[in-house]
């Protein structure tokens, strides 16, 4: 299959085999009537002509020292609330007493925008203003700011950048800007003058002071080049009262490809382990489920385009084809054709104390001698490098279960990654572990939860996607 890539073709023949697999092993379509998710991508621009920050009479164009950022189309307009020099907060929670909601938050940032520690600043505040329902965040950039940062950032917004297409690229519900001093004080005049440099013995705006209405006006174009698919396939639930609920089995069918190259040595990249045996375990998973339904309904997902930043995953949680409220819980399968570090009979967990999904995967896969442990290798970050990471940020309990050995599997997205590597007797013992533990997760009277373990955002992502 030409290693499973766009360039090579072989994504999409990929992505016809595992869709006429889903069907020759009678899932039902997952995706609406059909099993292919789709979905755009090209480049995203914004239109410096017609994007504006306005207060009153005074608007300013991308030119005129300002950029937006994480922008819905459309016009935003609220009032503006003063929070201060974001150094000043610590670890910039939001200053008490401040009514936030439905508010533009402005604050100056102790740090240049070229330097990594101004997006941790302001990209902590903006998690916390967004989750306190502000409309946006405006981040005002210090007077030492390299004149060339602006130019990059400026030339940057103006090229534009590849990704999904314009419904998930403008999902935000949540606005913002950069913008620079000479722009502030033009857009606020004396007000903005003392909150950015008020100088000996000049007064210093307070945090929670208003600063009138602002408009943020952003329109932008999307040019399409090309395009792709999840493959989904449905087992409907046995319970009337509880196939409305869905448990997630994934795995990713792309992978990198041929690589560059002259002559007759091997130069393509099969991906059997990566994620090839994923991919089979999902469906052989599936095949079982359409024998014996669970109470809970079943969603199995053949995602694309992991090894392109998740972007398949990425698509799904923006724009899924059943609502994300729906899904209860989700297993991700990754690399599980070798035996893992601890031996044969044995697999490991992302983020397992994060819920209980991981300990009651654990849990059936005993009864069946296998063990399954937490994640060996926190360090190298496979909770948020797999395609359960953009469910988990929805608020899906959702992991990663795997049998990859950084020190010996040494042909990761290698081209000897090939069939006669893998060893098949144990695949199938993990992989019959695993669905006990997803046929026990779809039958257990309650969902898997988040713990206290789990990171805020993801903990309480769903509860804050409801306000």
């Amino acid at each position: 299959m030409k290693g499973r890539d766009e360039r090579s073709g072989g994504l999409e023949l990929a992505a016809a085999y595992v869709q006429e697999a889903m069907k020759k092993i009678a899932l039902a379509p997952g995706a609406g009537e059909g099993y292919r998710h789709e979905m755009a991508f090209g480049r995203l621009r914004m239109d410096p002509d017609r994007t504006r920050l306005r207060r009153g009479e005074v608007a300013l164009a991308i030119r005129d020292g300002w950029v937006p950022l994480a922008w819905p189309d459309g016009t935003w307009k609220a009032p503006a609330l003063w929070l201060g020099e974001i150094e000043t907060f610590g670890e910039n929670e939001l200053p008490e007493g401040v009514q936030v909601r439905g508010a533009l938050l402005v604050a100056k940032v102790a740090f240049r925008f070229s330097d990594r520690l101004w997006g941790r600043a302001a990209g902590r505040l903006a998690d916390k203003a967004r989750r306190a329902g502000a409309l946006g965040l405006v981040t005002v950039g210090g007077e030492d700011e390299p004149a060339d940062s602006w130019s990059r950032i400026e030339s940057n917004v103006s090229k534009g950048g590849e990704g999904p297409d314009e419904g998930w690229v403008r999902a935000p519900a949540f606005v913002g800007a950069w913008v620079e001093p000479r722009a502030f004080r033009a857009l606020l005049g004396e007000v903005a003058a003392k909150a950015v440099s008020p100088g000996e013995g000049g007064a210093v705006a307070a945090p929670g002071q208003g600063l009138g209405e602002i408009e943020i006006g952003a329109v932008s174009t999307f040019e399409a080049t090309r395009r792709s698919a999840n493959l989904c396939g449905l087992v409907r639930g046995s319970d009337p009262a509880r196939q409305g609920e869905v448990v997630v089995l994934s795995a990713h069918y792309d992978h990198l490809g041929i690589g560059r190259g002259e002559g007759a040595e091997d130069r393509i990249f099969n991906g059997a382990d990566d994620d090839a045996s994923g991919v089979a375990a999902i469906l052989e998973m599936g095949e079982a489920f359409v024998k014996a339904p669970p109470p809970r309904s079943v969603l199995v997902i053949a995602f694309t385009l992991e090894e392109q930043r998740l972007q398949g995953s990425r698509a799904f949680a923006a724009r899924p084809p059943i609502p994300l409220e729906r899904i209860v819980a989700a297993v991700n399968v990754e690399m599980v054709g070798r035996p893992a570090a601890a031996g044969p009979g044995n697999f490991w967990i992302t983020g397992y104390a994060y819920s209980s999904l991981g300990p009651a995967l654990a849990e059936a896969a005993r009864a069946h001698g296998v063990k399954a442990v937490a994640d060996p290798y926190p360090m190298m970050g496979f909770f948020q490098r797999s395609d359960n990471f953009p469910l988990a940020l929805a608020g899906i309990p959702a992991h990663s279960v795997s049998t990859f050995d950084p020190g010996k599997h040494k042909d990761y997205h290698g081209v000897d990654d090939e069939v006669d590597r893998l060893d098949l007797a144990n695949m199938e013992r993990v992989v019959r572990a695993v669905f006990a533990g997803a046929r026990a997760v779809a039958s257990g009277a309650e969902a898997p939860a988040w713990t206290e373990e789990a990171p805020e955002g993801i903990r309480n992502a769903r509860a804050a996607g409801k306000k």
